[in-house]
């Protein structure tokens, strides 16, 4: 099992455009993001560019930046039939979430710009704790304040 970590940070419209400044171009594609929560974590089901992504997130490790286990993998299913099957377990109340995102390989981190909603601007940098924190200095951020919580948690006002 893969262990995810990240740091997440929420920026202003001017630090956004900063970031394309020093990462470039962005081509930005729009996910929707089906979320079903679990006792010791939860399942996301994510559809962009014509394709289905099943991924199972485990709890949050203590940590500077949000880590936590993560299986996932593609799947050619519906999304009727995914839910059913979701729903057969007993999970029928999903929270359903789209941004759009343009992903940026940076300081052997994969940097990910997101929007949500049409006006709130995140930055969100994956790879290796020592990675984030040298690629968060390369981009200026390192001293903004991490984001522990999810985008749904976000989204839904909820204290992690």
């Amino acid at each position: 099992m893969a262990i995810e970590t990240e740091a997440k940070i929420k920026i202003n419209e001017k630090e956004f455009k900063n970031l394309i400044k020093i990462l470039g171009k962005p081509v930005f594609f729009f996910q929707e993001n089906i979320i079903y929560r679990l006792n010791n974590g939860m399942v996301r089901v994510r559809e962009e560019n014509g394709e289905r992504i099943i991924t199972f997130k485990g709890k949050r490790r203590k940590s500077k930046f949000k880590s936590r286990s993560e299986i996932e993998f593609k799947t050619d299913s519906g999304a009727d039939t995914l839910r059913c099957f979701f729903e057969s377990f007993g999970l029928s109340k999903p929270f359903i979430y789209s941004k759009r995102r343009a992903n940026f390989n940076f300081g052997k981190c994969v940097v990910s710009l997101d929007i949500l909603k049409g006006k709130d601007y995140f930055i969100e940098v994956e790879g290796k704790k020592e990675n984030i924190e040298k690629c968060l200095k390369m981009l200026g951020l390192e001293k903004n304040k991490i984001e522990k919580r999810s985008y749904p948690e976000i989204l839904q006002n909820i204290n992690s």
